[in-house]
């Protein structure tokens, strides 16, 4: 029996059979009066009746639970009264709660054709269903307005198919989506103004799809391959889900789950980051970024909201949250381009969506001015396109945030900035988290970003931008850039920092010059001197431990040699059996708690750019540091292995990991990040060692130093017959033939 079918049975002998169980006392006794027959047969049939009523409540109990289609409420109102009408005296009381639930059964099984009945019948609740099934019970034509007539007369064909149980009078894109419902199990439904939440899977299977899927997910489990029929039925499918689907308009209902309980979670590490952002700009600033979206909604001129413009100041942190928070309503996106077809194609992608994100770290394509003045406007359509020349326009309805690391000239026009809420951070957290810490914050859950999100007014939109303060903030991330790869070139720098930043980097700091830097010549600026001199110093001297608990104490050194010879003899050991040193400075006995600073960095390359320790030589030597180099045991032909302590070097702790990483970018080696504490303990012993720059000179100052040759040699030796490099090479070899084959 089908559902409409089912209500009308229940409702019939709900309301007729209560009706005659109300009257039942005065039947029995006036047949029991006149006839013994007739009494007896009276008895049988009140009995058949009181037993129809309560299997019917059960039957519906049943039934309509599964399909959610009908409440609760008639079905337990028969099986309630038809358990009562069977104990003698209570039939009365039973049969006005069967007349009150067959009514209700009539009044709803009458609107069933009208209504997306079947929807809620085959749209079933997964373990994780957040959707209201209540309310599609209201999602009756009255909506009519929303979606297109021609999806309308289909949605009341499917319902009257579902009710009939009959599918032949469907077309073949109603065939389609009638099928796909009878599979879908749903996981959330919801709409977010006009980007819509369809979250769902498959009967039997473990695929997982989205509102986006919905034609792939027709295509793989109906089978459809016809390409227009397949469109047909994925535009019939998205008409049905817009039509009932559950609009949010907060962000806290976005998240409540099926108990309406909204799960927040306090985190100790989100507190402090808050703490930061407040510092640079207004408490309860974390709140308003995450409301944002909504709040966009509603305050006249929509506004793009700007993160800018410092490096490692949080701003991915911030984005990433965002994306967390809204789903699948939120996008991560690479700049729009300003012109030509990809636009289009950008646009296309995002048009449905409820915010887009934006990183701005590609200097090629910085955030454009018609982005800013036209997307977020109500009276501007977006051109968009898809493959296969399909084109057509739409207004976007979302919101954008954007990460700024660059500062464009236009944003400060009266024009831009009031289509923008600019919040300027500048402080850098890297060194106020550990590499833990910051991973938390990149992978938050919406329980931990919830739990600083509150409902007071934003301040965002009264925000007032303040643009001062950019250019200076940038030219110290110029100093800053520069200060890690030791040279950049001022083309790359242009186009990292813009032109008018370097223009005025130039005129009060440096101006660029032509500069070499491993035998390549190009106009830029560079920073000879990494380290600050007052960080220098001069005494050979590490803590030295017998393994990684026992501690043998400070370890002096009369010369490099004897740290030569001490590395050379513990490298024949094994390496278990190797002491280790540090380059920590501590005040009392070698703990952690006694750590007061360092002597010397210390670097600890696995699998290295270099090919060979020669090549690592030279790298280092170019960056004028002294330091003392060599082959770990696990080095390979194939996979250079090296540890390298850079002796001259020290300072407060505060510094150290900041340094490792300068040194790295400077000598272009990657490194082991988990050796970057300077507590951190290296085996002493290993092999090939190296002495490097040890009168503290430069190397690029000297003039052709052994150095220089072995670079050049290598630099050449590989070149292509006819090539420039490989006379060169022929020439060097000449000469060394010359000299009696001794180099050159």
């Amino acid at each position: 029996m089908n559902t409409k079918k089912l209500a009308v049975t229940n409702g019939v002998v709900g309301l007729v059979g209560g009706i005659a169980l109300l009257l039942g006392g005065w039947i029995v006794l006036y047949s029991g009066n006149r006839w013994n027959r007739t009494f007896a047969i009276v008895n049988v049939l009140f009995l058949l009746l009181k037993i129809a009523t309560l299997v019917l409540g059960i039957v519906g109990l049943v039934q309509f639970s599964k399909e959610a289609v009908i409440t609760k409420a008639p079905s337990v109102l028969l099986v309630v009264g038809g358990a009562l009408a069977i104990i003698p005296f209570m039939g009365w009381i039973g049969g006005i709660l069967s007349i009150i639930g067959g009514s209700i059964y009539l009044a709803i099984s009458r609107n069933l054709s009208n209504k997306m009945a079947f929807i809620a019948v085959h749209i079933k609740k997964g373990d994780h269903d957040m959707i209201n099934n209540s309310y599609l019970l209201k999602a009756d034509l009255k909506r009519e307005k929303d979606i297109p007539l021609i999806s309308r007369e289909s949605i009341i064909k499917l319902a009257k198919a579902h009710e009939r149980g009959d599918v032949r009078y469907l077309n073949e894109a109603e065939t389609n989506v009638y099928d796909l419902l009878t599979k879908i199990e749903v996981k959330r439904l919801a709409s977010l103004y006009k980007s819509f939440i369809f979250d769902f899977s498959i009967e039997d299977s473990t695929v997982s799809y989205t509102f986006a899927d919905i034609e792939e997910a027709i295509r793989d489990n109906i089978g459809v391959k016809n390409k227009r029929l397949l469109e047909d039925s994925t535009n019939l499918m998205s008409d049905i889900i817009r039509f009932a689907v559950t609009p949010v308009d907060y962000i806290f209902d976005f998240h409540k789950n099926d108990n309406g309980n909204l799960e927040v979670q306090r985190d100790q590490v989100l507190e402090r980051f808050i703490e930061v952002l407040e510092q640079q700009t207004y408490e309860n600033v974390w709140s308003d970024l995450m409301k944002y979206p909504f709040d966009n909604q509603t305050h006249g001129i929509r506004k793009h909201l700007m993160l800018g413009v410092a490096a490692s100041t949080g701003k991915s942190i911030i984005l990433e949250a965002i994306g967390k928070l809204y789903e699948a309503s939120a996008s991560f996106k690479s700049n729009r381009p300003e012109n030509g077809f990809d636009a289009a194609n950008w646009n296309a992608d995002i048009i449905d969506k409820f915010v887009v994100l934006l990183d701005d770290d590609n200097p090629n394509v910085s955030i454009n001015e018609d982005y800013l003045k036209n997307f977020l406007s109500n009276n501007m359509p977006q051109q968009l396109a898809r493959g296969g020349g399909q084109r057509w326009s739409e207004i976007y309805y979302g919101s954008s945030v954007i990460a700024l690391n660059t500062a464009p000239d236009f944003l400060k026009n009266q024009q831009n900035n009031k289509r923008v809420i600019f919040l300027k951070l500048t402080q850098s957290i890297e060194e106020m988290f550990t590499s833990e810490e910051l991973n938390h914050l990149h992978n938050l859950e919406p329980k931990h970003i919830l739990g600083y999100v509150n409902s007071e007014p934003t301040k965002l939109f009264k925000w007032r931008n303040d643009w001062s303060g950019v250019i200076e903030d940038l030219k110290e991330d110029v100093k800053q850039h520069i200060s890690m790869r030791g040279y950049a070139s001022l083309n790359d720098l242009k186009k990292t920092f813009g032109d008018k930043v370097m223009r005025d980097y130039q005129r009060t700091v440096e101006k660029a010059k032509n500069i070499t830097v491993n035998g390549e010549a190009f106009y830029g600026l560079r920073q000879d001197a990494i380290i600050d001199e007052p960080y220098r110093v001069d005494q050979l001297t590490f803590s030295a431990f017998i393994n990684l608990h026992d501690v043998i104490g400070e370890r002096n050194f009369e010369s490099l040699d004897e740290f030569k010879n001490d590395i050379e003899e513990y490298g024949k050991l094994k390496k278990e059996e190797q002491p280790l040193f540090s380059p920590a400075v501590y005040h009392d006995e070698l703990t952690k708690a006694n750590l007061t600073g360092f002597v010397g960095v210390v670097l600890d390359i696995d699998g290295a750019n270099a090919a060979d320790m020669d090549e690592l030589e030279d790298k280092i030597a170019m960056t004028g540091i002294s330091a003392v180099a060599w082959e770990t045991a696990s080095s390979t032909p194939s996979s250079l292995r090296a540890r390298i302590w850079f002796y001259r070097v020290g300072g407060g702790l505060e510094e150290y990991a900041s340094l490792v990483k300068k040194i790295a970018m400077k000598i272009d080696e990657p490194f082991d990040r988990a050796s970057m504490p300077a507590e951190h303990r290296f085996f002493i012993g290993g092999t090939n060692v190296r002495l490097i720059n040890t009168d503290s000179t430069a190397a690029e100052n000297k003039p052709m130093t052994d150095m220089k040759k072995r670079g050049l040699v290598r630099a050449v030796q590989n070149a292509k017959d006819g090539e420039r490099e490989q006379i060169t090479y022929w020439a060097l070899m000449r000469a060394e033939q010359e000299n009696g084959g001794k180099e050159f």
